[in-house]
């Protein structure tokens, strides 16, 4: 079963945020229309929570990390403009998934382990060789 509601991949740029969008409303109007348009889907599939994978957010050795803070929240200051958000994280499902990564990753070292031991040992013949 598939527990995902809904999915989507977004573009970013603060112009999008209808508070940042400063002198030039124009320049991202169709993105920001567009995305709003995607809020409403987002919101009628009555997600429980919302994953955010981003480049911009805490990266750990090259990878994308897990936040099971509290709560996260973000500041950004565009065109002469304010825009910040607070959210809360929904830990369980944080804990979840780095549960499943953890997982996933011991597997495949184990599989990598095994293969590189496997590749060192002398070839097998069969018995009617």
């Amino acid at each position: 079963m598939n527990p995902f509601v809904f999915a989507c991949i977004t573009p970013h740029g603060s112009e999008i945020i209808p508070e940042l969008q400063g002198a030039f409303p124009e320049r991202m109007a169709k993105t920001r229309e567009k995305m709003m348009k995607l809020g409403e889907w987002m919101s009628s599939a009555r997600p429980d929570s919302i994953i955010v994978l981003t480049p911009h957010g805490t990266r750990i050795n090259g990878r994308f990390s897990i936040s099971d803070s509290e709560r996260m929240e973000g500041f950004l200051r565009e065109n002469e403009a304010d825009f910040s958000m607070e959210k809360k994280v929904d830990r369980e499902l944080a804990r979840m998934i780095n549960k499943q990564a953890a997982a996933l990753t011991a597997c495949r070292l184990r599989q990598s382990i095994m293969g590189r031991l496997l590749a060192r040992l002398p070839a097998f013949r069969s018995i009617g060789e």
